[in-house]
């Protein structure tokens, strides 16, 4: 049995959602390992244009099954909206599955990012940047944002 593993050595759209899109065709699960719904990718086909954040791309394979693993930072109402939009499509999302180990993003975490930050700015310190690549993880696991000085 072989694996392919596609990952980014950048931080930032180095055009591995292309990749991903043509191996998905080809392989049996698509696992999307980490992450959350603050960065995607926008797939084109034959079912039409999809704003992918959380599904594995692999969705569009009949054939496949479609993984939200372990990694992934889930935001609940983000994950219904893109089943609705493949669904509305006419995909079937009967192969799609959410580790028990995924970790979920509820409203209670998006007020606790507007409470835990807003120390830290008034203290004055040299902050200039608060990257919103990592801000949904940082949310989930209660870890203050990623920040970058001068």
């Amino acid at each position: 049995m072989s694996v392919t593993i596609i990952v980014g050595a950048q931080c930032g759209d180095e055009g591995k959602g292309k990749i991903v899109d043509f191996v998905s065709q080809q392989n049996d699960l698509i696992i999307r390992y980490q992450g959350g719904d603050n960065a995607g990718h926008t797939v084109v086909n034959d079912y039409g244009t999809f704003k992918l954040h959380l599904i594995p791309c692999g969705i569009f394979n009949p054939n496949a099954t479609s993984l939200i693993g372990t990694g992934l930072v889930v935001n609940p109402d983000v994950l219904k909206n893109e089943i609705d939009q493949v669904k509305s499509a006419g995909i079937d999302t009967s192969r799609l599955f959410i580790s028990d180990r995924a970790h979920v993003l509820m409203p209670y975490h998006v007020r606790q990012k507007g409470v835990s930050v807003l120390p830290i700015r008034e203290r004055r310190t040299e902050v200039i940047f608060v990257s919103e690549t990592s801000a949904t993880r940082n949310i989930c696991v209660n870890i203050l944002p990623i920040f970058c000085r001068k």
